[in-house]
Formats: C-alpha cells, structure tokens, sequence
C-alpha cells in the first residue's frame, strides 16, 4: 500500500482513539461495495466503540439485507429527522464508496455542514470531497479491500469479526462481477484469503446474491434476453432496455436488474454494453466495457454520471426515445475506441 495511505491509517486509528460519536454513510443507491463496506467497518468498530451509526439515503435491494448489523441500518428517506440528529451529532463521519457529497442527493446539505471529522474510504477517480483523512486508491477493486486494510493495518484485533469478513466478502465479490473484473491485483486474492480465515462464509454469501432470484426477477431476464436487448455488430456494442411496461409486468423492485448489464459482455466481439431502465421521473443508466474504452468518461460526457474505467453509471432526464437516439448517436461517434 502507498506511504501516503499507511499515514492516513494512522491518522485514522489516533482519530477513533479520541472521538465518540461515529456516523457511517454511502451513496444513495446503495451497492454490494457500499452496504459491503459500511456493516464491515461498523461490526469492526463495535467491538470497540459504543457509538457507531450506519445511515443510508434511501432503501437498497432486499437480496443485500442479509449480513449481520443490517437491522440497525437507518433510511434517511424515511427516518430523516433521526439521520439529521445523528449526523449533527458525529464527531467521525465516514465517507464510504462515494468521493462527491452530492451523491448523497438529500442528505448532502447536511453532510456538508457537518462539523465532524470527514474520513474518505473510496476507490472512485478524481474525489470532489475535501476530506481530514482520506484513504483513497483507485486501483484497488472496491472500497472493502481498504476498509480491510484500514482495520487490519489499525491493529485492534489479530483478526477481523466475521460478520466484518462476511461484509467485506460481499463487497469485493459483487464490485468485481464475482471475480471477472477489476482484480488483476494479487493483493485482492490475498485479502481475500485472509477474510477466508477469519470466517467468511463464500458459498452462503455467493448463494445469497447470485442463487434466490426471485420468479419475477427470473422473467425479467428472460425479458431482457429475448426482447430487451440490442446488438450494434457493427460498434462492438450492445444495450437492453427495460421499459415502464416491463417493469410493469415483472413488478420490477429495486435491485432486481441488477448485475445485467453485464449479460450482453458475454456476446463474442461485444465491449460495451449499457442497460436502461425507465423509471417514471427519469431514466438510470448503467455502462459496462471490457477493454479500452472508458465508459466513465463516455457517462461523465453524455449522460450526468461517471465511475470506473469499465463500470460506470448515468441518468437521463429525457424520454426514452431521445435518450436512445443520444446513446446511438455517441455510439457512432466513439465507435473506432470500442475494441478489447
């Protein structure tokens, strides 16, 4: 790990040794690298701090409610007066899987003026947050591998709790498609092991996420192979759509598209691939790539989003039509930087 970031660690571990009052928070939208992250750092500092809180800005998919400490999760959305004490309470505010204070959408103004000490855990690109402690490196594989390097390196314990390897499991196997992206580090794999040792469970873990979709969630798959999705053979590309009347049909419940958007990668000569899903205020995006294109600074450009080099997000605010029409014009635009 960089200088810089064993620094920051022992700037962190002297920052708990005299604060209190913990707030933990996440992006809204919250991932298997974010909700990951936060019940990996809170069940390790509850081994030793009283006062620690997880707060997150809306509800997050019902397959990630499963690891131990998630009922003590508080929804901003619908516990707004509760989070907005909390947070104005906290001496140590965490910054998980999010570097822009705007992501938190409502909750940013209150973060924002926030007095507490802000500590940065991330792994996205070009941070916008003026952190007091930031531990940020963007060629880990998600923000769980270092939290485990901030608590291992923070030397409370010979071994971390296993419902914090558990966590930080979740985490790092769902923001690397279950290892088939985004780890090429052998430090990855080593963390991994050590988060074996300490307990934990890979195949509840991995049966949790990718063995109990539901019926519904089943058939919009089938949907989205069968009538949802597109191939631009000619651009190396491929996207699905899922609009209102499929979401309609499937009963469509937050999280349950998730992961497909990489369906299409599996398309010999396909690199990019995208998912829309129609909402009814807007239209979330998703972008994936495999190879050189950067579908970060692609969603950054067109699509109010950003991310990784090859896993990125976005919104619309448009039709979905004009949206299409936009993602197919740029498409073309691009298309000789679409390759392996």
């Amino acid at each position: 790990m960089k200088e810089s970031l064993t620094t920051q660690i022992d700037k962190l571990k002297i920052c708990l040794e005299n604060k209190s009052n913990i707030v933990i928070t996440v992006h809204r939208n919250p991932d298997g690298d974010a909700i990951g992250s936060s019940l990996g750092l809170y069940n390790y500092l509850k081994s030793f701090h009283n006062n620690v809180n997880i707060i997150v800005p809306n509800a997050y998919p019902q397959d990630l409610h499963f690891l131990d400490g998630d009922d003590t999760v508080i929804n901003f959305d619908t516990h707004t007066e509760l989070s907005t004490r909390i947070i104005n309470e906290a001496d140590i505010l965490f910054v998980l899987d999010y570097n822009d204070i705007t992501r938190t959408e409502d909750m940013a103004p209150i973060l924002k003026d926030s007095k507490a000490v802000k500590v940065l855990i991330d792994h996205h690109p070009n941070p916008v947050l003026e952190a007091d402690i930031a531990i940020s490196d963007t060629s880990v594989s998600s923000t769980c591998e270092l939290v485990y390097e901030a608590c291992s390196r923070m030397d409370y314990h010979n071994m971390l709790p296993k419902s914090s390897a558990n966590a930080l499991y979740l985490g790092i196997m769902t923001d690397t498609g279950n290892f088939r992206h985004n780890c090429n580090n052998p430090r990855t794999f080593e963390i991994v092991a050590r988060l074996l040792e300490a307990g934990a469970e890979k195949d509840m873990i991995t049966g949790q996420i990718f063995e109990s979709y539901t019926k519904n969630r089943m058939g919009l798959m089938g949907y989205c192979l069968n009538d949802g999705m597109t191939v631009l053979d000619e651009h190396n590309t491929a996207y699905i759509v899922i609009n209102r009347e499929a979401i309609n049909k499937f009963n469509f419940k937050k999280g349950d598209a998730e992961g497909f958007v990489n369906i299409p990668l599996s398309i010999k000569n396909v690199y990019f691939s995208a998912i829309f899903i129609e909402f009814e205020q807007y239209i979330k995006i998703s972008f994936r790539s495999r190879g050189q294109f950067a579908v970060n600074k692609f969603s950054n450009s067109y699509f109010n989003g950003g991310g990784h080099r090859n896993a990125a997000g976005g919104k619309s605010n448009s039709s979905l039509t004009d949206t299409l029409n936009k993602f197919l014009e740029k498409v073309k635009e691009h298309s000789d930087e679409i390759y392996y």
